[in-house]
């Protein structure tokens, strides 16, 4: 899908504030490639302007706060699929259910965030007790300290 811009809409734009850029510019100013603008438009997460539909491609300042919002969701780990959901509710249905849709999934990856920080957190509090425990033991026992009844126990009490 293109959106057709007529050469009078072009040069009108490109003397406003809101200037039209190209996909090398928009990817230089967001750190990131060609390539990746290239894929989310083929995904239609992104509608460039277009002169004709085989036209280089214009992107406006709305196009790159779009394309910004998908860099930053893929950094945080919202995936291309999700993303490709809320981009075609946005487009093609209604601005308040991609609005819906966005909120839905960020509370979703907070929440299994959540989960994945606890589970480091009991990992975390594992290993501080390991290391209170080895350095208590290990000193006195001369080696990593093993259970009381561990067989390696019993060979250094032997010597």
């Amino acid at each position: 899908m293109c959106q057709k811009l007529k050469k009078s809409e072009l040069i009108e734009s490109e003397n406003q504030a809101d200037k039209l850029l190209g996909i090398g510019e928009v990817a230089k100013l967001l750190n990131t490639t060609t390539r990746t603008i290239r894929y989310y438009e083929e995904l239609g997460m992104v509608y460039p302007f277009r002169v004709d539909c085989k036209g280089p491609r214009r992107y406006d300042s709305r196009h790159i706060a779009i394309l910004r919002f998908h860099l930053r969701c893929r950094k945080l780990g919202i995936s291309i699929k999700e993303l490709t959901e809320i981009s075609r509710s946005y487009y093609h249905v209604d601005c308040k259910l991609g609005d819906k849709l966005v909120l839905e999934t960020l509370d979703k990856h907070l929440g299994e965030v959540e989960k994945k920080l606890e589970v480091l957190e009991e990992i975390r509090k594992g290993l501080l007790d390991m290391i209170e425990y080895e350095k208590e033991n290990s000193v006195t026992q001369g080696g990593p300290a093993a259970p009381p009844n561990h067989p390696a126990r019993k060979r250094r009490q032997k010597k």
